[in-house]
């Protein structure tokens, strides 16, 4: 696992691409890790990446209903609960949304901050074109789900 270290480049964090297999679907993802040290990349972080990686078949079903959630907020703040939008259809279940998201990034952020794994994940979807969705994950639970920028 350590060999997906290799080839990090850092630009005031660490950043690759890699592909990852995320709800079936296999896709290139821009990855980032914060830190400050230039010549060597935080152990936390890399522990953190493996960790999510590791354990990313679970992922799916816990971002689809966090997503979901938020999606049914938002359109009730829209008004598309009460006249129909067809940029924003009415999902029954979070396995419909999760159809609807491109996973597209992984920002790992400084695990100092945290007393769990924190990993945030940016998706583009189908449904919010221009801000696309940010999932915040602390642990094996989101923590908070909203504009791509959450994320990043």
């Amino acid at each position: 696992m350590d060999k997906i270290f290799e080839g990090f480049e850092y630009y005031g964090a660490w950043f690759k691409k890699i592909n990852i297999t995320f709800a079936g679907v296999c896709v290139g993802v821009d990855v980032q890790i914060n830190g400050y040290d230039e010549e060597e990349m935080p152990m936390k972080g890399k522990d953190a990446l493996i960790s999510f990686l590791d354990d990313i078949d679970k992922f799916p079903t816990v971002v689809g209903k966090g997503v979901f959630e938020y999606y049914q907020n938002r359109r009730e703040e829209l008004g598309y609960d009460i006249e129909n939008n067809s940029d924003y259809p009415d999902f029954k279940d979070y396995a419909q949304i999760l159809e609807t998201l491109q996973l597209i990034g992984i920002t790992v952020p400084d695990q100092d901050d945290y007393c769990e794994r924190a990993i945030f994940l940016v998706f583009n979807c189908d449904w919010d074109k221009e801000n696309g969705v940010g999932v915040c994950l602390i642990g094996d639970a989101v923590d908070e789900v909203g504009f791509q920028g959450i994320a990043l």
